[in-house]
């Protein structure tokens, strides 16, 4: 039951047990019937607990416009763990979605997030199912907010994976 495993998740105290439980909260979502519904009673918990990080977590695996509108908004208010915990969700969602979040960052700021938005957003596109020649429009995009050389040249790698025709 959804509701015992975000119980238990409250409550746990180690940290082992706490990944067994997101773990498990994943598992049981994806199997559901109704997973919006279920993501929609996740993130209607991040207002009500003091313990944000813990479903900010579980949000990159399940994914969906609500989640990432959820950790967007937690990443641009918050301050402290919970707005690194948000930044490192949105690195780590799993697929393109949160890309242009990502390339927000990367342009507008904040500087210290940098790096990882960048590397985070490469990661995305790159892996999306999303077709070469979109691909090739979004790595283009990011290319004038490559800061050195190794971004370049993670953006330079990527864009020779794609096979497109040339023009």
């Amino acid at each position: 039951n959804l509701n015992d495993l975000i119980r238990l998740l409250l409550i746990a105290d180690d940290k082992a047990h706490v990944t067994e439980v997101q773990q498990a909260i994943v598992t049981a979502i994806k199997d559901s019937d109704d997973q919006r519904r279920a993501i929609h009673q996740l993130t209607g918990l991040l207002n009500k607990t003091d313990k944000k990080e813990r479903i900010i977590e579980i949000l990159p695996s399940l994914g969906g416009d609500e989640a990432l509108k959820s950790v967007a908004d937690l990443f641009n208010t918050s301050e402290g763990s919970t707005k690194q915990v948000a930044f490192q969700a949105l690195v780590k969602w799993d697929g393109p979605l949160a890309a242009g979040v990502l390339f927000t960052i990367c342009k507008n700021g904040p500087v210290s997030f940098h790096p990882e938005a960048f590397a985070g957003f490469v990661r995305q596109i790159e892996q999306s199912k999303y077709p070469s020649d979109q691909k090739l429009l979004q790595f283009r995009n990011i290319m004038p907010y490559a800061n050195n050389k190794q971004e370049k040249l993670s953006v330079i790698n990527a864009l020779g994976e794609l096979h497109t025709f040339p023009a």
